[in-house]
This record gives C-alpha cells, structure tokens and sequence, in this order.
C-alpha cells in the first residue's frame, strides 16, 4: 500500500473513531441526560484501565514486532504466539476477578448496585474485547488498514444504531449493555474477516512460552506508565489553577486541553497508525529510513502547521461548536497550546525512533524529565502570566522533548539534512485532497 491509500485509510480510520465518540457523547447526553452521560463516561473509564491491565502494554510491542518479523516466519511466530498468550492470561485473571467483585466495581463505578448486571456481562466479554484490540494491533503491524477501517467503520455504524435504541428504549441501562454489546459485535467481524484472511492462521499461535520474548513484549508496558503520569500532572494543574483562580478558570484550561486532545489524538493517531510500522519495517534499510522520514516531514509537517492556523484562525468558531460560548474567555490560550501540538508532532517522528529501537527507559527518561520540566515552567508561569502560563509551560515541555530526542538522535537528524535522494518538495494541496477523492 502506498503512501497516499495508507493515509487516507489511516485518517478515516483516526477521524471515524474521533467522531464515533462525539456524536456517541452528544446522543446520550440528549438521551439519558448528565447522570447517564456521566456513568457512561465512568464504565469507559473503567473499561479503559481493564484495557491497559490486559492488552494495550502488549499491543504496543506486538505491532513493532510484526512489522520487524513478517517476512521472518520463525521470530513471527514467537511474537504472535507468546503475546496471544500473555493477553489471554491478563484477561482471564481481570475476568475472574471483576466477577468475583462485581459488586465493588459496580459500587466503584456507578455509586449503587443497580447496574451490578453490567459489570457482571463486561466481565464474561473480557476476553473478546482483548482479542479485538489483538487482532486491531495485527491488522496494524501487517500495515492492512484499508481492512483495519473498514472494520471500525462497520463497528461504530452498528454501534450507533444499537446505542440509539437501546439508550431511547430503556435509558441509562440500555446505553451501558450497548456498550457490551458492541464488543461482541467487533469479535463477529473480526471472526468473519479471519476466514478469508490467509496471512492470518492459526498455527502462529502454537509456539511454545518463552520468558525472554515475554520480557522484550512487557518493556512497552513503561508507556503505559508514561501516560498515567501525564493524566496525574494534568490533574495537578487543574487542582492548582482551581485553588488559585476558582473553578471557572480551570474550566476554560480544561476545555482548551480537550479541543487541543481532540485533533491532536486525530493526529498523531493518524500517523502511528503508518508510519509506526512502515518506520519499524525501514529499520533494516537505512536509506529507505531516511528517505521516509524526510518525505514524512515535507508532506505532514505542512499540514499539521495549516491545521493548526485554521483552528487558530476560526478558534471562536471551534470553541463555541465542542463546547459553548461560556468557553469564549479562553481564545488567548489557543497562541501557546498550538505551538506546544506542532513541537508535539514533530517530536513524535524523533520519539518513536526510540521505541523502535527498543530504548524505551531512555524514552521512558525523556518523557519524565519533560513532565518535571513541564510542573517546574507552569508552577513559576502561572505566578507571572496567570492562566496562560500553563499553555506555554505546555510549550516548553514539548520543547524540551523535542531538544532532548533530537540529541539523542542526533545521527539521524545530520543524516536526514543531508540525505541526497531527489524527493518531491512542494507542498500540493491539490495532491492532498487528491488522497480522498481516489486511489493512486
């Protein structure tokens, strides 16, 4: 698949799941009304943290791994065999456990035991959800994502229907079963696709355990850490700005965090979706490396740098659309926050060089000491510049990973500039809107 397909399959893909979970907020809040919208948004929560106890530590390596190992047979099945077992293990144990405390979580999750059934069918389909974000995790690695956006789009079309209905039919209740359902939905699909799917079989999942390939596989677990860390700073942040300048004005950094999460998740999950494998592959050819990179930063870099000035440029517009118009007061936070996305973007092409490399504590290293830099800049920014301090010690941070990557990987960097290879330049908007208009 080349570039231009991979892309447009990547973004539909990105902005199919983005979109699924607005219009999906924005029809149970008219349904089931705030105390729906928020168990909702509770039972996601907990099904996301289930999700990294059993398989997102996994998938992470999984994908690298495939992408490295697919012509090599041997180490594949390795790969392939000791992840599916590792998860099937993680998500039986969380299986057993939320059904043996189903009345905790349930207590945990909605505040009463009303909807302890819930929990109770979530926990039996554990093991499904795992063996879809699985199977989404390989799709990733062999680079299909035209099958990989295909199926999601099938899932959130059905899912919508099924949310509606059961949401409108019997309410909070009904909203929370559809969200079960929908795991079982993506599990038939996927069932459906394996059967046709012949670089899939399933003589790659009889290898044998082995400690050495587990241990390499878990190393990605540190990510996961890494985003723990950043949600608790973050919520550090909103705390201090609360006790500071009263809840209306954390409110308005809360909202402009969600508008810059919503299209930078667009984003960069857009690119990791391509270019975390392709990269993996180029691993083993240095100037297919190279090339790759420096096309990625002539034909992306434009047009994360034109996003970004259109959502500045219309930032009123966006502000009252995903929130309201009480927001309006924070359009001067939108300057820093977006300077602070665009080092984001660049950065990841550099930080995920080390996670291919398998330097995840060096990475793990890099991300930590910008959460430090980033409490120390917003603790002294927020004191000279009030609120907008925050949004440029978000800048900062990005910075300083963005500094730090580029030492680390400082040989590449020299070699990218200096990279002979006659690549195409000019940035084509037509070219661009060319990708979702028609194959190339």
């Amino acid at each position: 698949m080349n570039f231009y397909k991979a892309l447009k399959f990547s973004t539909i893909y990105s902005a199919s799941s983005i979109l699924s979970t607005i219009f999906i907020v924005k029809i149970t809040s008219k349904l089931i009304g705030p105390v729906g919208t928020a168990y909702f948004s509770q039972f996601s929560n907990f099904i996301s943290i289930i999700n990294i106890l059993t398989v997102s530590a996994i998938t992470t390596g999984l994908i690298k791994y495939i992408a490295e190992f697919k012509d090599d047979q041997i180490m594949l099945k390795k790969y392939m065999s000791n992840a599916a077992k590792m998860v099937f293990i993680l998500s039986i144990m969380c299986s057993v456990t939320v059904l043996t405390f189903y009345g905790f979580f349930a207590k945990a999750i909605f505040f009463e035991y009303k909807y302890a059934s819930i929990v109770i069918i979530y926990a039996v389909l554990i093991l499904f959800n795992s063996f879809n974000y699985f199977m989404d995790a390989v799709l990733n690695g062999y680079l299909q994502i035209k099958y990989l956006t295909i199926i999601n789009m099938i899932v959130i079309i059905l899912n919508f229907i099924i949310i509606f209905f059961l949401a409108y039919k019997y309410l909070i209740w009904g909203c929370l079963l559809a969200t079960c359902i929908s795991i079982l939905i993506k599990t038939i699909t996927y069932y459906f696709y394996l059967r046709k799917a012949k670089y899939i079989h399933f003589s790659l999942f009889k290898d044998k355990l082995d400690l050495k390939i587990i241990f390499r596989i878990l190393k990605f677990s540190l990510l996961q850490i890494n985003t723990v860390f950043y949600y608790l700073i973050l919520n550090y942040i909103r705390t201090h700005l609360n006790n500071k300048f009263g809840t209306e004005q954390a409110g308005l950094w809360s909202g402009m965090v969600k508008i810059s999460d919503l299209y930078l998740a667009f984003i960069l999950n857009t690119l990791s979706t391509y270019y975390y494998p392709k990269l993996t592959e180029y691993q083993k050819n240095y100037t297919l490396l190279l090339s790759e990179m420096r096309k990625a930063f002539k034909r992306i870099l434009p047009l994360v740098f034109l996003c970004c000035f259109f959502l500045f440029l219309f930032r009123d517009f966006f502000i009252k659309t995903f929130l309201s118009t009480q927001f309006i007061p924070m359009r001067h936070l939108f300057l820093p926050q977006f300077i602070g996305d665009f080092l984001a973007v660049f950065g990841w092409f550099f930080h995920i060089q080390l996670i291919i490399k398998d330097k995840i504590k060096l990475y793990t290293f890099v991300a930590i000491s910008g959460y430090i830099v980033y409490l120390i800049a917003a603790y002294f920014l927020i004191d000279w510049m009030h609120l907008v301090g925050t949004n440029w010690a978000f800048a900062i941070f990005n910075l300083w990973c963005v500094l730090f990557s580029l030492y680390l990987n400082r040989k590449l960097v020299i070699d990218i500039i200096y990279f002979k290879e006659k690549i195409k330049t000019r940035f084509s908007f037509k070219e661009f809107i060319s990708i979702f208009a028609k194959n190339k």
